[in-house]
């Protein structure tokens, strides 16, 4: 091989680390100053940031946006979820990443008794080719906080005797309490709310 070829294939393999690694340290730097900000009372300085040349280059518009959302949503910015969510339909996010983003909505507008938005971010997850992988998850607890569907109580109450972690157990109960208000069993659904209450406490 010609000697200045392999000086140039040298030299540009050398470059390419280096950009790499640039573009890794400048990302690393750039999300170890925005993280802390984005649970913080620093909101200005967040938003000023985060919409910066520096951090849309550095960070990708996935991670950007998943930022911005735990900002708003430890500020409880209605307005700025919302416009985000609006956005998002315009970004250039992969298969996965748009299930992640529409599972996160779904999330939000269950919290907010929002069954409206909750059926439209769902019919969206339907459509995704990896809902599957994923769809044990959801969707027990859309149809019976969504959908109001009952069916299920008798097996709820049954798993949850079985179920060792606090956390998981407390959202079981959640889950039976909502059937009983669904049910118009509010004794039932206020003594589940409680236990939840009582393990959720316990952490």
């Amino acid at each position: 091989m010609n000697p200045i070829y392999l000086t140039i294939i040298v030299v540009l393999v050398a470059l390419t680390f280096f950009i790499q690694f640039y573009s890794q340290y400048k990302r690393k730097k750039m999300l170890d100053k925005l993280t802390p900000l984005a649970i913080s009372n620093k909101t200005k300085e967040f938003d000023r940031l985060i919409d910066q040349k520096e951090a849309i280059r550095s960070i990708p518009e996935y991670n950007r946006t998943i930022l911005k959302l735990n900002s708003y949503l430890y500020r409880n910015d209605q307005e700025k979820i919302e416009n985000l969510f609006l956005e998002a339909n315009n970004a250039h996010f992969t298969e996965r990443q748009k299930l992640d983003f529409y599972v996160r909505e779904l999330m939000y507008y269950i919290d907010h008794s929002n069954k409206i938005k909750a059926k439209e971010i769902y019919a969206k997850l339907e459509k995704n080719r990896n809902f599957s992988k994923i769809r044990g998850e959801v969707e027990l607890p859309y149809k019976i906080l969504v959908l109001d569907e009952t069916d299920k109580l008798d097996q709820l109450i049954e798993k949850s005797k079985h179920v060792d972690d606090p956390k998981n157990r407390a959202a079981y109960y959640m889950l039976i309490s909502h059937i009983y208000e669904t049910l118009k069993d509010k004794k039932q659904a206020k003594d589940y709310q409680e236990k939840a209450k009582s393990l959720l406490e316990r952490r």
